[in-house]
């Protein structure tokens, strides 16, 4: 593939991701491995002009971006609650682990009361 990208954060699977890059390809890691982790690729697989590179926020201008995005969903232009599966309230954590461990909901949200 042109592009792989890791986003669980394994070194396995980022040595893996690299392993799918064609040649000329890249490895995108996008999951945040273990700082002192360390991640073993073949030599020569570096001849096929294959790379790895990392990714902070997927490289946004974090004062801008965030600002933009909210303004978006402010409009109704970025569908945001649409993708929530369920609310649950910190009392509910345990029911809501176990409803996404169980696959029953996509997202879900906690809600932390003050």
């Amino acid at each position: 593939v042109d592009y792989a990208f890791e986003a669980i954060g394994l070194v396995k699977t980022a040595e893996q991701c690299f392993e799918m890059a064609k040649r000329g390809g890249r490895a995108v890691i996008v999951g945040m491995l273990p700082f002192d982790s360390q991640v073993t690729l073949p030599g020569a697989a570096f001849l096929n002009e294959k790379g790895m590179i990392g990714s902070f926020y997927g490289s946004t201008r974090q004062t801008y971006d965030m600002a933009w995005l909210m303004e978006l969903y402010r409009q109704g232009r970025l569908k945001i609650d649409e993708l929530i599966s369920r609310r649950y309230e910190l009392g509910q954590i345990n029911e809501a682990y176990d409803a996404l461990k169980a696959g029953e909901v996509n997202r879900s949200v906690l809600i932390l009361d003050n």
